[in-house]
């Protein structure tokens, strides 16, 4: 149960992992030192809420919660700032995987 916890919080994560390099890429590399700073603050204080009443699951809740707050922060600012679609991020358009079959091809 613990490594399907985290699994489901990973998905987020990796949003926010991606967003970090097109912020600092951007002169920016602030906005990902707050993220992550309110992304620990919450770690923190759900473990110390959790840990105790469910033990290491509570650990791993802890943190999934705290990774889908990193990774729908990202998503927020990139939706609101860059005006950039929701959907955008999970949906691959048909124009997207053509131009990905013609970078793969000259490879």
């Amino acid at each position: 149960s613990v490594i399907i916890l985290l699994f489901l919080g990973i998905i987020f994560a990796s949003i926010g992992k991606v967003s970090y390099s097109y912020f600092t890429t951007r002169g920016e590399p602030k906005i990902h030192l707050y993220i992550t700073g309110i992304t620990l603050v919450i770690n923190i204080l759900l473990n110390i809420i959790l840990i105790p009443n469910i033990g290491i699951n509570g650990a791993a809740l802890a943190t999934t919660i705290s990774y889908f707050v990193y990774g729908i922060t990202y998503l927020i600012i990139f939706r609101f700032r860059e005006n950039i679609a929701i959907k955008d991020f999970f949906y691959i358009s048909k124009k997207e995987i053509i131009d990905l079959f013609k970078i793969f091809r000259k490879k």
